[in-house]
């Protein structure tokens, strides 16, 4: 039996399928077509099984994976049910050893899937191991490896502060900023865009927690696998790509993956430290959408810094800050409404 947010679920028995895949998809077809074409290209020594669970998307995602990739378990919702209850959908049916959560928007590269496969079944201590990823430019992305969402950490983030610092030891610490990324390493948490867990974790440790409708859920977990005394380790050899945030691009309202971001923050440092963490993450967020709509509005008065500065006085950018001052002042109402577009 395995425990989940919602009750207890009964795992399937053990099977000789080295690792289940979960892809959840949302509007992305010709990525996720990529993406399965370099999973079947790249995976040739160990058994695998694939699960595709698409959120209702408008594209043809569904059709393209029952006309190319008839080998794919296909679980096509007719309402979009979340990134952590799609997961959790596939999880009940997987089979494998060892379970990869794996964005489609991703590229495997030189057997990277075998890779930390073999490394899981030779550490035992090991709970989950994640990748080394590069962007589109070939850069590598340094969320493969983050510390967890602390009240300073969401400070850091929300205020920008962290991007104009990204190296700095402390100021830098969320995505570890004065590491280059480079070597091996024991971290805290991986990024859930490719991220490979033992199965029999999480018959202890529950599934995916549907209170995040969106992102955290990877920090989450990890969190819960190394509660547990489980390792998570970052493995600099093995590669994918990852081309970072192409299904939010497709929406209009953008400022909703903001809120539900600043919600995910919220949750999570309310289950994981205390409810008055929680409340401590709407105010940040409220003193800090507040001097920034103040700032934007009195300064937009004046030539010379508009002209030096357009998109911090501009109305949109404002109406972004308004919104996430409304959201600190009612997150749940706000979040619930951003669910539900």
């Amino acid at each position: 039996m395995v425990q989940t947010t919602k009750g207890f679920l009964t795992l399937p028995k053990d099977s000789d399928i080295d690792v289940s895949i979960i892809i959840v998809s949302w509007n992305t077809s010709d990525l996720l077509k990529a993406c399965l074409e370099s999973i079947y290209n790249e995976t040739v020594s160990c058994t695998f099984e694939v699960f595709v669970v698409d959120n209702a998307s408008q594209d043809d995602s569904v059709e393209i994976v029952r006309q190319h990739f008839p080998n794919v378990n296909l679980i096509a919702s007719r309402e979009n049910l979340g990134f952590p209850k799609a997961n959790n959908i596939a999880l009940k049916k997987c089979k494998g050893k060892n379970v990869l959560f794996l964005n489609p928007d991703t590229l495997i590269l030189e057997r990277a899937i075998e890779t930390m496969h073999e490394y899981l079944e030779h550490n035992p201590g090991v709970g989950a191991v994640g990748p080394k990823i590069y962007g589109a430019d070939n850069k590598i992305q340094f969320d493969g490896a983050r510390n967890f969402p602390n009240l300073f950490n969401v400070f850091l983030e929300f205020s920008r502060v962290a991007k104009h610092f990204p190296n700095h030891r402390i100021l830098g610490r969320f995505r570890m900023g004065d590491w280059d990324h480079e070597n091996d390493r024991d971290v805290n948490s991986l990024d859930g865009s490719c991220m490979l867990i033992r199965r029999e974790i999480l018959s202890r440790i529950g599934f995916m927690d549907e209170d995040l409708f969106m992102y955290l859920e990877d920090m989450d977990l990890c969190y819960r696998i190394r509660k547990n005394g489980w390792i998570i380790h970052y493995l600099s050899a093995v590669k994918i790509i990852h081309l970072c945030g192409q299904s939010s691009k497709k929406v209009d309202h953008k400022s909703l993956f903001y809120t539900l971001e600043l919600e995910a923050y919220r949750q999570f440092n309310k289950k994981h430290y205390s409810k008055l963490h929680g409340l401590l993450v709407q105010v940040i967020v409220f003193i800090i959408s507040l001097d920034v709509i103040i700032i934007s509005v009195t300064g937009s008065k004046v030539q010379f810094l508009t002209k030096r500065f357009p998109r911090f006085f501009s109305e949109i950018y404002r109406d972004k800050f308004i919104n996430f001052l409304h959201w600190s002042l009612t997150p749940d109402r706000v979040a619930a409404k951003a669910v539900s577009r």
